[in-house]
């Protein structure tokens, strides 16, 4: 049971308040639990406090909302007596999670259709949920197909767009690679230069701070999406064999947001890389000692109220022998955990050794040429600044009528989860 979101607007409209309707639906599902406890005492008086069975609540909860349009007043007497949910204004850190575009060159005629009903989709949604502006853009990689540089130019032309409609600044997207990126024509034409045979985190420190010239040659791979990341952002980031993850501290709304963007696809482009890639004890190591020299709290990375942590893969595609080396670290670390690449979205809540936890967020494809290989989606976050409470949307694409819709795989069917880090 739900009162009509038209009846949460009619009273935002009567009180003369800018008034976030999913905040608003919290309060009224209390109100309409309230109701419904006041009904089932009723009942037990009446009855001797007799044992009710589940048929009887279903009984009781039909009787007690056979019109909730009829509670309406009571809703708002209801919701009056909370002041500073009405006099407060929530200040929402607010982004958008896409990944997996897969573009090609001279392939527009199949990507356009799809991302004009994005376009749709997030503008109606952002009005909807009060959304000038995003604080910032995640994409986790595969932003090209066959990772050349060619297939950058629609890229470019993408994420120009998304951030012109969703009036959000260029520098606040942040990127990592994914598998796709890598341009596996120049893995395979090089391949006594580029194998990297490194199957241990001692192996991997070592080719990481090895032979320069061999590790140049061995980022070439990246040669398309490196060029792509120096163009688009004008020569402010740069993505090299001495710079391949990001670290980026933000100040949003009062408080201070961590990125950091880890490189997941060291080992794409080898054979049988799925499940033997590696984000590397070195790589994570570097990221978190640069991220605390970053930090204006006296160093103290942990202290940051919001730290989210993005790379390409789940941790499920990593070699799993090393997983262990840095998958507690990651969920000790960070409040937020980003990935694409398996295409379809997720929502979780993971607790290492009942220690520390971390939201698990997975946004699928923005778009795949065989809807057989997974679904196309994304994802919108936004968390009060004050409580670190909020809300995540999470949407898809409807295959066969080309418009965006609510991703019932997530949120119990609803395509929308409440988020808390307090």
């Amino acid at each position: 049971m739900q009162i009509d979101e038209d009846v949460l607007r009619k009273y935002a409209e009567s009180r003369g308040v800018k008034v976030d309707i999913d905040s608003l639906k919290k309060v009224a599902n209390k109100f309409l639990t309230s109701i419904l406890d006041e009904s089932i005492k009723k009942v037990k008086l009446s009855d001797g406090e007799k044992t009710l069975y589940k048929s009887d609540f279903e009984q009781i909860k039909h009787s007690t909302y056979p019109n909730l349009k009829d509670k309406e007043s009571e809703f708002y007497d209801a919701v009056d007596k909370i002041p500073s949910f009405i006099t407060e204004e929530k200040k929402y850190i607010k982004w958008l999670h896409l990944s997996d575009f897969h573009i090609k060159l001279y392939e527009d005629y199949k990507t356009s259709p799809i991302f004009e009903a994005l376009k749709e989709d997030i503008v109606e949604l952002m009005k909807k949920h009060l959304i000038n502006s995003f604080d910032f853009i995640i994409v986790t990689g595969d932003l090209a197909f066959y990772g050349k540089h060619e297939d950058y130019k629609g890229v470019k032309t993408l994420l120009d767009n998304i951030k012109n409609y969703t009036h959000t600044p260029k520098k606040r997207i942040f990127i990592v690679p994914g598998n796709h990126d890598v341009d596996r024509s120049i893995v395979q034409n090089q391949k006594y230069q580029l194998k990297s045979e490194w199957r241990s985190e001692t192996e991997a420190e070592n080719f990481l701070k090895g032979d320069k010239d061999v590790l140049n040659a061995f980022f070439k791979k990246f040669n398309g999406f490196s060029e792509f990341i120096r163009n688009f952002f004008r020569g402010k980031r740069s993505f090299t064999p001495d710079n391949y993850f990001s670290i980026n501290i933000l100040k949003i709304e009062g408080i201070q947001v961590a990125l950091v963007g880890l490189n997941s696809c060291l080992k794409s482009g080898e054979d049988e890389e799925e499940r033997n890639l590696m984000i590397t004890k070195e790589q994570l190591n570097r990221a978190l000692y640069e991220s605390r020299k970053k930090v204006d709290l006296d160093g103290d990375f942990i202290q940051i109220p919001i730290k989210i942590c993005f790379f390409h893969h789940p941790l499920d595609c990593i070699n799993q022998n090393e997983i262990r080396n840095y998958r507690s670290r990651i969920c000790k670390n960070f409040d937020f955990m980003l990935n694409g690449h398996i295409h379809d979205s997720a929502y979780d809540i993971l607790n290492i050794n009942n220690n520390y936890k971390i939201i698990k967020i997975v946004a699928g494809s923005t778009f795949i040429r065989d809807p057989g290989r997974g679904k196309q989606c994304y994802n919108i976050i936004k968390i009060d600044s004050k409580s670190l409470e909020g809300y995540g949307y999470f949407r898809r694409f409807e295959e066969g009528a080309d418009y965006w819709t609510i991703d019932t795989s997530v949120g119990r069917g609803t395509g929308f989860v409440e988020v808390n880090l307090s």
